[in-house]
């Protein structure tokens, strides 16, 4: 058994979904109940997230393949695996004001820092996981941790709030817009500043480059809106996207990501992938 079942399944699920072959029906069917299993419903800090194959584990990487995974397959938004996965949701991002961060505060066992008590931030960005971020934990004046969010995660957010029946106008749509709006550009991952500092990581803001650019894609159509709004003004979302991503075309015709090896983008496979999908979100075509 692969602990990548989730990522497998769910990339297979929407690729058979997008094609539409009626012999393929009854194996649709068969993955998406899969899919439903793979979802937490214990309670606790995990509750409605996906993860890997390990006990408890739940993170918001696996949770946006998979949510997307159903929608594709038909899974409404008002079902309850889409109502337990919007809770999660609630529970990952950066505000305190979600109904299901309320009180929230996580015992977490820090590599570096040890034993550390976790809460909610407030600007309305993402990490991985309730009390978990790539780019570490920032203390607050009493003492307590909140988990600094990034790119990427903050865009899977977005998707995943809109997935599961959330409007644009809603306040914690809207939050994840501004913190990517004051975080706006293509040339890095955002968020993953101080950690390249304070951990002589320089390579830190290129880490999953590529899998950022196809989530923020992704999100970015979900959304509608021809630009973003950012510190510097509207800006056309999709030019600035594909100049990035076309600029950064290897003379094969792949894609690799020569800053940042990590989360598999050594791989010309895995970051020609994600810059297609991302192109193809770009140019909003479907076949």
């Amino acid at each position: 058994m692969s602990k990548y079942e989730n990522y497998f399944t769910s990339a297979t699920l929407m690729a058979l979904e997008l094609i539409d072959d009626p012999a393929t029906a009854d194996a649709r069917k068969k993955m998406a109940a899969f899919l439903e299993t793979l979802q937490r419903i214990e309670k606790g800090r995990t509750e409605g997230g996906f993860g890997y194959n390990t006990a408890g584990s739940a993170d918001l990487s696996n949770a946006q393949f998979a949510i997307e995974a159903l929608r594709s397959a038909g899974i409404p938004e008002d079902h309850p695996s889409m109502q337990r996965a919007l809770r999660y949701l609630e529970r990952v991002q950066n505000r305190s004001e979600n109904a299901a961060n309320e009180g929230a505060g996580y015992e977490m066992e820090d590599k570096e820092l040890g034993k550390v008590k976790v809460v909610p931030g407030n600007d309305g960005s993402a990490g991985y996981e309730p009390g978990v971020s790539k780019a570490g934990l920032r203390k607050l004046p009493d003492g307590t941790y909140e988990p600094i969010g990034y790119g990427s995660m903050t865009y899977a957010l977005l998707k995943c709030y809109l997935l599961t029946g959330l409007d644009p106008a809603d306040e914690r749509v809207k939050a994840t817009l501004n913190w990517l709006g004051e975080n706006y550009g293509w040339d890095a991952n955002p968020g993953f500043e101080d950690y390249a500092r304070t951990r002589n990581q320089p390579e830190a803001p290129y880490w999953g480059l590529f899998y950022y650019y196809m989530t923020a894609a992704k999100a970015l159509r979900l959304t509608g809106i021809d630009k973003l709004q950012t510190e510097e003004g509207e800006r056309d979302w999709r030019a600035d996207l594909a100049a990035a991503i076309t600029s950064r075309q290897r003379a094969d015709g792949a894609w690799v990501n020569d800053k940042a090896e990590r989360w598999e983008e050594g791989d010309p496979l895995i970051c020609t992938g994600y810059a297609l999908i991302a192109l193809q979100e770009i140019l909003g075509a479907e076949k």
